[in-house]
């Protein structure tokens, strides 16, 4: 289900480097799911879901786009998928970041210049690009020992 006043659309075909999720208000407009959906709803979050449950194609918000779509992630021109389903839905908490500049105190590592990773762990697959309002549940820090940077996990639950 989308939170009222949002809605997506696609362009290109699903699995190749052509293919985004777009975002519109209430009013159709195109708008950013990272910078234009507030980041909370009083006590609750919104919630951006890019990668459905039980799915493996690694999608993201294009950071770097106009208008930030979500798309494929590519690495080396190819685009990445997981080594198979992830078993929860994986998204982002709009208008946050993670600063690629401030080394965390504990982990020594920097962010990934993305916005703050969400898992979503209930039952069933959400759409990709669909908005969720979501309660806290608790935070995992995560660092990737290959690359110098953190990924702090968000658990959240759906209303």
């Amino acid at each position: 289900m989308f939170l009222r006043g949002y809605s997506s659309s696609t362009s290109g075909a699903a699995g190749t480097t052509e293919f985004r999720i777009h975002f519109h208000d209430e009013n159709q407009k195109t708008i950013s799911p990272w910078h234009d959906i507030p980041y909370k709803a009083g006590d609750y979050y919104h919630f951006v879901n890019e990668i459905p449950k039980n799915t493996k194609a690694k999608m993201e918000v294009a950071t770097k786009e106009k208008g930030n779509p979500i798309a494929q992630d590519i690495k080396k021109g190819k685009l990445r998928d997981y080594h198979g389903p992830i078993f929860w839905n994986y998204g982002c908490i709009p208008q946050t970041w993670e600063n690629p500049g401030v080394v965390h105190p504990v982990a020594k590592a920097k962010g990934d210049n993305d916005p703050l990773d969400v898992v979503e762990i209930g039952s069933q697959p959400l759409a990709a690009g669909s908005v969720h309002k979501v309660s806290a549940g608790s935070w995992i820090l995560l660092i990737f020992l290959t690359v110098p940077f953190i990924r702090l996990k968000f658990w959240v639950s759906l209303l």
